[in-house]
């Protein structure tokens, strides 16, 4: 019986190249090292790795913070994102008159209506009066915050519309909107603080206004459709007041 023939011998007698399979790995141990390294997918439930959740537990907690510091009470009347919920409560609270210190806030319209002025009309005006050249006017040393109430009553109950000079600078269309029916303000008490700390301020020496003027002057704007033409505002007298106000308290009949 032959013995087996060399490979060597058998690739000699054949045409092609030569490959000596035993020195090669069996294909069988080829193949699953190739599994190894590349894993076919899997059904199941594959566990989250720690760092993502880390990273989403510090992520959580910043929004948090952050819309517990800039939640502004989540009200829709409030304009400032820094004013919590607390803050708002101690507004309400101070035109109530609870407490010690809220009642003292209270007696005192200037405080609360700097308060107020701070999330209604800041944004626009500026938190000095300043208002911006050529669109916003000024609040501060302003003619028309100055002077007798009616005026300035008419513009910020009803708007104003048209060009208009102010302290020295002109606005082509500044087109104020009323606040008659703004929710912010709708309080007259909460109205009559700002306007009342807005004529004190900045070197403003207009009269206080009352929640009591405010009230009148509704009444006696009510007719009139938003917005004022400025040139009607400057038909009325620049000392016309509106009744209700401090100095309109009937004098003592003499004995």
């Amino acid at each position: 019986m032959s013995q087996p023939e060399d490979l060597k011998t058998a690739a000699s007698h054949h045409s092609g190249e030569y490959a000596d399979y035993r020195e090669n790995l069996d294909v069988t141990q080829v193949h699953a090292a190739v599994e190894r390294e590349h894993r076919e997918p899997e059904v199941g439930v594959v566990p989250v790795p720690v760092w993502l959740m880390a990273v989403s537990g510090v992520a959580l907690f910043a929004a948090g913070a952050y819309l517990g510091m800039f939640n502004g009470g989540f009200r829709g009347d409030v304009y400032n994102e820094r004013e919590s919920s607390a803050g708002t409560l101690f507004e309400e609270k101070a035109i109530a008159g609870g407490g010690a210190e809220t009642a003292a806030v209270a007696q005192d319209p200037k405080v609360l209506g700097q308060k107020l002025y701070g999330l209604t009309c800041q944004s626009c005006h500026q938190p000095a009066g300043t208002g911006s050249p050529g669109s916003i006017p000024p609040l501060a040393k302003s003619e028309w915050v100055n002077g007798g109430s009616k005026r300035f009553l008419m513009i910020v109950l009803k708007g104003v519309v048209g060009p208009i000079d102010v302290a020295g600078g002109h606005y082509n269309n500044p087109a104020m909107v009323g606040w008659e029916n703004n929710p912010a303000v709708k309080d007259e008490k909460k109205l009559a603080a700002i306007l009342t700390y807005v004529r004190s301020a900045w070197g403003n020496t207009g009269s206080p206004i009352s929640a009591e003027q405010i009230a009148a002057a509704k009444k006696e704007f009510a007719n009139q459709k938003p917005q004022y033409p400025v040139a009607e505002v400057t038909a009325v007298p620049a000392d016309a007041e509106v009744s209700g106000g401090a100095g309109d308290a009937a004098p003592a009949k003499a004995p």
